[in-house]
Parts: structure tokens; sequence; C-alpha cells
């Protein structure tokens, strides 16, 4: 079954989503799944790893030019769940594609499952 949403109840929901997802974070001292998904997501991370006693993530970044027959280059990045909620905040993209994938995650979907944005 499809679930529609529109472009101005993504952007409504979007603040406070990853409000939510960030307490969730606190609370339970385990990064929640959908969380990892936007973070891979918007900020092109290969992996993410949470850290709860220092509520620390980190995120390792493809930054090879290139196809490269080796190993790719990864660049490591450490933020505070404060610093990661501001960067997070500040990567909404408005394109359908992100929109449809934003609409999915927020609302627990699954990832497979058809979203179709008015």
């Amino acid at each position: 079954m499809a679930v529609f949403v529109t472009r101005s109840e993504m952007k409504s929901l979007w603040k406070p989503s990853l409000g939510s997802m960030i307490r969730e974070c606190k609370r339970n001292r385990k990064a929640p799944h959908g969380l990892v998904e936007l973070i891979r997501h918007n900020l092109y991370a290969e992996y993410v790893s949470y850290d709860a006693g220092t509520e620390v993530y980190e995120i390792g970044v493809n930054e090879s030019i290139n196809r490269a027959k080796t190993y790719p280059t990864i660049k490591v990045y450490t933020f505070s769940l404060h610093e990661l909620e501001q960067k997070l905040k500040t990567s909404y993209k408005s394109t359908r594609y992100d929109l449809e994938f934003y609409a999915k995650i927020l609302t627990g979907k699954d990832l497979s499952d058809q979203v179709l944005v008015l």
C-alpha cells in the first residue's frame, strides 16, 4: 500500500523527528536505525558508529575521486550528538528522491515500501 505525503509535511517533520531520534539515542544509549540511515544518506557515510560512553558518532566517508582497484580512502569524522543534530538539520534536501526517503524513515516504513510525494 502506498503512503502519500506532501513536501510541507516532510519539511515540518524534519527537525522534530531529528530531535526525537537524538533523545532516543541518549535514552537508549544506542543509535536508532532511522538515525543511522539518515546519517548515511545525508552525509554520504560509508559507515556509522556510535560510542555511548562519550556520546560521539564516528562517520566514515569515502573521499576517493575515482573507483580504485584497492581499498577506498575513508576519511573519519567525529561528531557529538549536538553537533550531529545541527549538521543533519542543515543537510535537508528537497528532491523527490530525498523526500521519499525521508518519508520512509520518519514514518517508520520499510525502505522497500512505496511512498509518493505530492
